[in-house]
């Protein structure tokens, strides 16, 4: 009677310890993707409270046709190969409720030294750039009448003065 008992318990470590493994792997469905190897993808949508949940699906949901999307019963959702995720080491792609778009998370930041920008505002090149934007005074044909007629009466009285 002893030995069936121990059995038993032996039994019950081992689906104790692989029901555990299972849960560790993700459980169902990417527990069971993951021991049968098969090719998955995570999705990742972000609530309007600001929670997020994941949904796993198999790979051979993505249809390949232009553009390549998938389906689910929330609705048909775009995917972007150069805008996707990791999860798990498996692609995944996050989506605000009702966007069928994703998420760009991939976006590679503008750095600019900030020496360099100093160095470029002290330069007199900035300067001239800055002082192009501002209105310049244009000198019309009346402008020019007038200094005309400044330059002959200084002539016409200096010609007076020196006689």
């Amino acid at each position: 009677m002893m030995a069936y008992e121990t059995e038993i318990q032996i039994g019950y470590y081992i689906i104790l310890i692989s029901m555990a493994i299972w849960y560790k792997l993700g459980g169902h469905p990417e527990g069971t993707y993951r021991i049968l190897r098969t090719p998955y993808f995570a999705q990742y949508i972000l609530l309007e409270d600001g929670s997020i949940t994941r949904k796993v699906f198999k790979w051979s949901r993505i249809v390949t046709s232009s553009p390549p999307h998938f389906m689910t019963k929330d609705g048909m959702f775009y995917i972007d190969k150069s805008n996707s995720a990791k999860s798990k080491g498996r692609p995944a792609w996050f989506y605000h409720v009702n966007n069928a778009i994703p998420i760009p998370i991939n976006m590679k930041p503008i750095v600019i030294d900030s020496k360099t920008v100093k160095r470029g505002y002290r330069t007199e090149i900035a300067r001239r750039l800055h002082s192009i934007a501002e209105p310049r005074i244009k000198f019309g044909s009346l402008m020019w009448l007038l200094i005309l007629i400044v330059i002959l009466f200084s002539a016409y009285y200096a010609y007076q003065f020196l006689k």
